[in-house]
Formats: structure tokens, sequence, C-alpha cells
């Protein structure tokens, strides 16, 4: 394999030396078999740009904020001196932030510049700080770091000359193309090892040493093993176009942006703050007596929402149209504005659109436990043959949504499916592994269980009693209640509940009784009822350090523990 050569100290390049292309011995626990992510990893753990969290961790899967990507990207930045750091360059960029004097320099160097919003003036641009970096500008900041030249125009998207560049000198990493793509700390390091590559004028190698690693761990078969990659990590991440310097179009003309995920089953669910959320309503729009050119996309909500900055919206294609923002003159009302001629619906023919919200983080203004619901969805614009003003909106009913700083992202059962039921005290009775997602950026975010209720399953006489919940890794036991064969865990403490990034399994323990010689005995847990937005309790409750919540997405039962027999 080739080695890095040192790279030219110039005052737009970052200045990096490698050892060979090889992978490490990685001082993370979590690194999954993804050669070029291992291989990424390793490089730039070695040289210092980045490290992993306290608990040994490196967690690729985790988003990485404009924060964060901005202080990275910024240490590798050749310059003089550190800025004016104690300026608030920014309205949601304050002094005393940690990220401050990377976000305020890479303002003065002109890398950066806030996002655009019509009818507000430049010195009232926002950052947001805690929102996930996306795709586009994460390349667009690079190019300025690693001084790349790039040809603007003013005819296309701000982010069309970055990609265009960026492909053509194979920096846009595999399966991560579309510029609204949310990244990962694991595409982080893959794109700063292309681009570290790339300044080395060693790309090539760099590359050639990803391929020699992916044919080295596939196994020999006759059909190749599909290589996992990082846009399967994405693929449920919706599209949006937000920009770290650009203009927020909209419309989004070519090259097209998809939505990777275009499920519209919409269902109550949670907003986590600082991202996009799950498809939150969908419309089909039908003009019965004439052609419909569409120059409005309009989303009201039930009641104003704070959290809501603004909505994405994509047509029945999944293609992105772009991002409706709040009319001044309705707190209820987001509009996003078509072009003429650009959607023309025929007459007696359906056209059809969703949308997606972004939330606000909680810095900039997000609030935990707001409820969030579309009361109606629809287009406005012009009948093609009398040029009169047309609107057409539906009257369905949406689920209702509920905004979180953190979520219980999956609930499952972390032991075999079947097992020997045995009689005694201080049995294993069954356990539920629980995983939990933060926002974006929010250090002050946490998850943690507070109460579970769980159905028992017997059968053949069996009897349970004297319940406690245990945690691995803790010498305590929680007592638990048990009637009418459901198991009521109050107050667990914040060491018992608390799930941190890593999964957390809470496991049943108590007294087992049975028949002797009874063989048609049987045990099993059930985390049974979801519970609802709108009516009634579930058997989890939880909080998200800010806000109490009594319910879970999805249907009964939540999860089964082993069945015992």
């Amino acid at each position: 394999m080739r080695r890095f050569i040192a790279l030219l100290v110039l005052v737009c390049f970052p200045v990096v030396a490698f050892a060979a292309y090889t992978v490490g011995d990685l001082p993370y626990t979590d690194i999954p078999d993804d050669p070029a992510l291992a291989l990424a990893t390793s490089m730039l753990t070695e040289a210092g740009v980045v490290e992993g969290y306290s608990d040994g961790t490196f967690r690729p899967n985790v988003p990485i904020n404009r924060a964060e990507f901005i202080k990275i990207a910024m240490g590798l930045k050749l310059v003089d001196d550190q800025g004016t750091s104690g300026n608030r360059c920014f309205p949601d960029v304050h002094m005393n932030d940690w990220f401050a004097p990377y976000v305020c320099h890479a303002k003065e160097l002109g890398i950066i510049e806030g996002n655009r919003r019509a009818g507000v003036p430049p010195d009232e641009w926002r950052f947001e700080p805690a929102r996930t970096v996306e795709n586009a500008e994460a390349i667009k900041i690079l190019m300025h770091v690693f001084g790349f030249s790039v040809v603007m125009s003013s005819e296309d998207p701000w982010y069309v000359p970055y990609m265009d560049a960026a492909e053509r000198k194979q920096l846009l990493l595999p399966g991560v193309t579309a510029p609204g793509v949310s990244l990962m700390r694991g595409h982080m390091v893959q794109l700063f090892a292309r681009f570290m590559a790339y300044a080395n004028d060693d790309l090539d190698g760099y590359l050639e040493a990803v391929d020699d690693l992916v044919a080295a761990t596939q196994p020999i078969s006759s059909a190749p093993a599909q290589e996992e990659s990082m846009a399967e990590d994405v693929s449920q991440i919706p599209i949006s176009s937000s920009s770290a310097s650009g203009v927020v179009q909209e419309l989004t003309p070519s090259p097209v942006v998809f939505d990777d995920n275009s499920d519209v089953s919409v269902e109550s669910d949670y907003l986590l703050l600082g991202a996009a959320s799950p498809v939150m309503g969908a419309a089909t729009i039908f003009s019965d007596l004439q052609p419909f050119d569409v120059t409005k996309i309009v989303i009201r909500l039930s009641s104003a929402a704070t959290s809501i900055d603004s909505f994405l919206v994509y047509d029945e294609h999944a293609r992105y149209l772009g991002r409706a923002t709040l009319y001044a003159e309705d707190d209820r009302q987001y509009h996003l504005a078509i072009p003429d001629g650009t959607i023309i619906i025929p007459q007696r023919k359906e056209w059809s659109f969703y949308v997606r919200a972004m939330l606000k983080s909680a810095s900039a203004g997000g609030v935990s436990g707001e409820i969030v619901q579309v009361s109606r969805l629809g287009a406005e614009g012009i009948g093609v043959w009398n040029s009169a003003q047309q609107s057409e909106y539906t009257s369905e009913e949406y689920p209702m949504y509920q905004t979180a700083r953190g979520i219980i992202t999956a609930v499952d059962n972390p032991g075999a499916d079947n097992n020997v039921l045995i009689a005694g005290n201080h049995m294993r009775l069954g356990s539920f592994r629980f995983r939990s997602q933060v926002a974006p950026g929010d250090g002050q975010a946490t998850v943690r269980v507070s109460r579970l209720q769980v159905q028992i399953d017997t059968s053949g006489g069996v009897i349970i009693s004297q319940v406690f919940l245990g945690v691995s890794g803790i010498n305590e036991q929680h007592a638990c209640s048990i009637a009418d064969n459901v198991i009521t865990c109050e107050d667990i403490p914040v060491s018992f509940g608390t799930i941190d990034d890593l999964p957390r399994i809470l496991t049943f323990y108590g007294t087992i009784a049975m028949p002797s010689g009874n063989r048609s005995t049987s045990l099993r847990l059930r985390l049974n009822d979801p519970g609802s937005l709108a009516a009634s309790a579930g058997a989890v409750w939880w909080t998200d350090g800010s806000t109490d919540f009594l319910w879970l997405p999805g249907h009964a039962p939540l999860a089964t523990s082993t069945l015992f027999n």
C-alpha cells in the first residue's frame, strides 16, 4: 500500500501527516466491519483530528451537528490567529459557547455566512449550531478550508457548484451524494480522509487502499458478499436543502433531490428537536373543472407550534420541492411559493404531495412536550383556462405528534427466543432492551425510563411473586409490585432507567413456583400497551429531562421477553 507524502505548508491547506494506509489498533469499542470507515477513523484518530467519547466509543452512527463539524474543520485551518471569538457573530452564537471561536473565525474567513432567509437582514441570519450538518454544507465548508476554487453560478442553487466540483474530484462518498443528506460521525471521518488524501495528491492511493481492504474482508464464495455502505445509515433520514451560507431555494431545479424514505403511512410519533420529522401529512389534489397551475403549497396546523421552523415539501415521486416557511400574518400557516408553470395539474387528474417538519433545536427555541398536528394541506393557484384564482384543500384528519429533546427509539428482547423454565428464588423472568436518541447537539438532554407495567403470561399453574428489577453492573435491586398478572415498577431510579448512547437492558427477577411433574408450564413477559398521545397512558413512562411522556409509538405488544417453558 502507498504512503502519504508530506503536505506542503500553505496558508490555505491543512497540515496533517499520516502513516501508511492501514487500520491500526483503534481505541474504540464500536467501529463496525466497514473497511472504509475503519480506515478513515484510524487515520484521523492517529493524526489527532478526531477522538472518541469518555466511555471508549466513537459512535459513527451518531449525527454530527454544524458546531461540531466547524470545530473539527477549523482545527485543520492554518491561520495566524483565532479570530475575534469574543464577538457575537450570529444571533444564536453566544460569546461563551464552546464553539464560538471556531464559528466566528469561519465567518471572518468567508467560509460560512449563516442561513439566508428572505426578507431578513444579513446580520440576523442564524448559524443553527445544533442542527445536523448536511452533505452539501460539509462539502462547501471543506472546499473553503482546503482552498479549492469553485466557479459559482447565479443560475443554479448555491450547492450545485460545490457538489459538482466534489464529484469531479471523487470526493463524494459512495451512496451519499444527495446535497441534503444529514451526516453522521462516520460520514465525517470518511469525507475528511478523502479531502486530506486529495490535498496530498494521493487520493488514488487512498481509494486503492480502501478497495484492497474491502477485497480482503470479503468471503471467498461464488457470489461476492454485499458490501454495507454508510448510505444505509441515512436511508431513513429525510432530505432538506438548508445551507451553511446559501439561499434556501423556493423550488429545487436540476439536479433533482429525492427523499430516501417516502412512506406516507403517517401515524402519531415523536418529533426530535433539531432534526427533520417523519412524514406528518400527505394530500391529493384534484381539479375537476380545468387544469390547475399551482403557485403555492399551504400547510396549516391545528395550533401554533413554537418548535416548528419550517416544512420540507415533497411531491408524489418523492422529489424535494422546497421549504415552506411561516406565513407572517398567521402563526399556524406555512407557505411554499411555486413558480408559475412549474406544477400544472391536468383536469380530473390527481397530484399528491407530502410534508415533513424541520424542528428547531432547544437552543433555538424548540420546546419539549409540544403537541403538533397538521389540520389541513392544500394548494393555491390559477385555473389555466379562465385565469381565475383557485384553491384545493384536504379535509382528512392527520395524527398528532409530540416534540422531545430525546426519544426511545426501540424496545426489544435481548435474550433468546426460548429457554428452560426453572422454579426457584431470584430467577430471571425476562429482559427488555431500550435504545434511545437525543436531539443533535443537545448536551442537556437525557432519556430515562421512570415506570414500567409488564403483563405476565403463564400456563400450567406457574405462580410469580417477589418481583424486583435489576440492571447489569449495578449491585442494587428495585422492588416492584404484582397484581392481576401485572408487574408494576414505580419510580425507577435514575441509575437504573437512564438510557445513554448505549442500549440499557432492564431485567425482571422473582420467585417462580410451579406444580411438580407438570410439563405444560410456561412464562413470558410482555410490554403490551403503547398508550396513546390522545387517549391513554401506556406501559412505559419516561422522560427526556424536560418533559414526562406516557406513551410510545407502535402497536401492542411493544416487546415480548424470552418464552420459558
